[in-house]
C-alpha cells in the first residue's frame, strides 16, 4: 500500500517483463452496484471522473477509443478498449490492438491523420469490480498496468502512477454519490 487517504487505498506491484508498475485502487461508494457500472459505462462522462481522460468515444459493440489528455511536452495516448461486463459485479477493460479490430470498428475509427499525432498506448490491461457491500454501498476495485509506449522513461510513469486511480476513485465517487441537480 503506497496511499491510504480519503478512504481510497492504493497498492502497487511490479508486473513480470514490464518496466511499468500495476496499480490497485480500492473504495466504498454510497451507491447501488448498478449505478457504478452505468457510470463506467457512459462515454459522456468519461472526462468528469477518470483521470486525464479527454474523450471516451464509443465504437458499437462494446468497443471505444480513449483518449488521455496528456501534459506538454508529451503527446496524447489512445488505445482501443473492449468493456466487457464479465459477470454482475466486473467491468473488464481489454486492450485490442488496431490490427484485431472487426472490420465494423475499424471502418468508423478516425484515420490516424485524424488522431492528431496522438500515439497509440502499446499495453493496455486491468479490470473495474464493483462488489455490493449492502443495497445502498458498493466495494469498487479499478485495478490496471499500462505501457504508454513513445520515448516517456518508465521511472517518470511510475513515480506518477498513484495519482491515476486516486484522482479517478475519488471523483467517481463525488459524482456518483453527488445529490441529484
Amino acid at each position: 500500500v503506497v496511499r491510504d487517504e480519503q478512504g481510497i487505498e492504493i497498492s502497487l506491484r511490479d508486473v513480470d517483463g514490464s518496466d511499468y508498475k500495476m496499480f490497485r485502487g480500492t473504495t466504498i461508494i454510497s451507491a447501488q452496484t448498478e449505478a457504478v457500472i452505468a457510470m463506467l459505462m457512459h462515454p459522456d462522462s468519461c472526462s468528469l471522473w477518470r483521470y486525464r481522460c479527454e474523450a471516451f468515444m464509443p465504437l458499437g459493440e462494446h468497443y471505444n477509443i480513449l483518449i488521455n489528455d496528456l501534459p506538454w511536452p508529451l503527446t496524447n495516448r489512445f488505445v482501443i478498449t473492449r468493456n466487457l461486463l464479465t459477470d454482475k459485479a466486473a467491468l473488464e477493460i481489454i486492450h485490442i490492438p488496431l490490427s484485431e479490430l472487426p472490420a465494423e470498428q475499424a471502418r468508423r475509427l478516425p484515420k490516424h491523420d485524424d488522431m492528431d499525432g496522438m500515439i497509440e498506448m502499446s499495453q493496455y490491461t486491468g479490470h473495474w469490480k464493483i462488489e455490493a457491500i449492502n443495497t445502498d454501498k458498493s466495494l469498487v476495485t479499478f485495478r490496471m498496468q499500462a505501457n504508454p509506449a513513445g520515448s516517456i522513461p518508465a521511472s517518470i510513469i511510475n513515480s506518477g502512477v498513484v495519482n491515476n486511480p486516486f484522482s479517478t476513485l475519488l471523483r467517481l465517487r463525488e459524482r456518483i454519490e453527488a445529490p441529484p441537480n
